[in-house]
This record gives C-alpha cells, structure tokens and sequence, in this order.
C-alpha cells in the first residue's frame, strides 16, 4: 500500500438506548514494521486552533491510538483485555477503562479495514458499548 493514504474513523457509542457516531476523514501516513501497522495522522479538535498528533498501531488482536497535543492519551484495545489510560483535555483529565470484546481486522491489496468492540468506562463508572471503524484506503 502507498505511503500517503485516505483515513476514514467512524466510533459509535451506544448508551441508554442512544446511539452517537463520529466520523473523522483525513489525509494520513501509513506504513508497516516489524509486523506491525502505522497510520499518522493530525486531528484538529472543534473550537481550539491546536491540532492532535495522533497514532495508531495495530496488529491482529491489538489496537493502539496515542494522541499528542491538545488531547493526550495513550488508549490500548487488546483482545479480551481490559485497559487503564489517562485522557487528558483541555477541560481536565479522565481515568478511562477499555475492555476490549473483539477486534477484527481484514486486509487487501489497497485497503485495510479494522473494527474494535469495546466497552468505556470512567473513573470506574459503565459509559458506553463502543465501536470503532477504522479503513485506510490508497
């Protein structure tokens, strides 16, 4: 796959019988090491004129998204495992736990498609049943 790749993220959040989804499309940097998968991409956050550096690893059974700037975190979805991880905006911080049901990921010649299942937790309380699309196409 090229180096210079279009980046479509959908997360659907469903809670109390609500559904929310987001969509973010952007220009991203994509290669593969050691076994692993890289997107770079920058995010700019509504209201605020600075950006988020964001990154995304993964490899079957494990997601990671770090995300530098305005909004900080490290988030790590892995397979039936649940992770702690600080989320730091510019309105304060949160403990966030992830536990992860599932994690799917298809790859073809031009485009690779990953989904994550996952519930959200905060400072200890249920949030939301999560999804999160992630299709990176030439």
């Amino acid at each position: 796959m090229k180096r210079e790749v279009k980046l479509a993220i959908s997360g659907m959040h469903f809670d109390a019988g609500e559904e929310n989804e987001l969509e973010t499309f952007v220009r991203a940097e994509y290669f593969c090491k050691n076994g692993s998968h890289y997107v770079i991409y920058e995010e700019k956050q509504e209201g605020f004129e600075e950006s988020s550096r964001n990154r995304i690893k993964f490899k079957p059974g494990l997601v990671e998204l770090t995300r530098q700037g305005i909004l900080r975190t490290h988030m790590i979805f892995e397979e039936n495992q649940k992770h702690m991880t600080e989320y730091v905006t510019p309105y304060g911080e949160l403990l966030l736990g992830i536990n992860t049901k599932s994690i799917c990921m298809q790859e073809e010649e031009n485009s690779i498609l990953v989904t994550v299942e996952y519930s959200l937790e905060a400072d200890g309380d249920f949030l939301s049943d999560c999804k999160i699309r992630i299709l990176i196409k030439e």
